[in-house]
């Protein structure tokens, strides 16, 4: 992407870099503790836009002629928001609610500069298999998801061969010259093969891992 101002990403997290890194050459990477609360009015699928907004906000005072990006990333099961396990009993919780069913990933993005700004967001189907106890207890020990919300990350539960890409991520790849960075997001190509693989989604999934970056090139691409 041609963008004349810095873009900077607010995110600690290594998979939201990669996938920017992979659109915004020279992207940088600004960091600051923000408490991810949020009133008990708000509907499931507002939070992850709020909380994004949220953690902009902090740094309004502090940009100059450059352009923040922030997300956050939901996974709501019914009316209820899974959040990041506190400890592997936490994990095994959760996936086990997740298994043999769908949820919803919902991620908000929020674009600012000093004069303007622009908050979306993006929802992703996710179809779960069933799981068997020995199923969860391996993934857990072998990815040790506890940094992840809903504990699980999409990108270590691909079968080899499987293409979980919607058109539009795939037009998207091959818009920006990118073809192989579906193949580089994944962790089944490792040593560690998954401990269990996602059934199948419906919607964008590098969405689940927690940037729409066809939605946000697009967003950038007019702000």
């Amino acid at each position: 992407m041609n963008f004349s101002r810095r873009l900077i990403l607010a995110s600690k997290s290594p998979r939201r870099q990669q996938l920017l890194r992979a659109i915004v050459p020279g992207l940088e990477i600004r960091t600051k503790h923000v408490e991810e609360d949020y009133p008990d009015s708000l509907k499931t699928d507002q939070v992850a836009a709020y909380l994004a907004q949220k953690k902009a906000l902090a740094f309004r005072g502090e940009l100059k002629d450059e352009v923040l990006i922030t997300s956050d990333t939901t996974v709501v099961l019914g009316d209820q928001i899974l959040g990041k396990p506190e400890d592997e009993a936490a994990a095994f919780d959760m996936l086990s609610a997740l298994s043999g069913g769908f949820h919803h990933v919902d991620t908000g993005v929020c674009i600012l500069s000093r004069e303007k700004q622009v908050v979306f967001n993006e929802v992703t189907r996710v179809y779960f298999g069933k799981l068997t106890d020995e199923t969860i207890r391996a993934y857990i020990s072998s990815f040790h998801p506890l940094d992840k919300a809903g504990a699980y990350g999409i990108q270590d539960c691909i079968e080899q061969d499987t293409n979980l890409l919607s058109q539009e991520d795939q037009k998207f790849l091959l818009k920006i010259n990118k073809p192989l960075l579906y193949e580089e997001t994944m962790t089944s190509g490792s040593t560690k093969p998954p401990a269990f693989y996602i059934d199948h989604i419906e919607g964008s999934y590098f969405n689940v891992m927690g940037l729409p970056v066809a939605r946000l090139y697009h967003e950038l691409s007019r702000f």
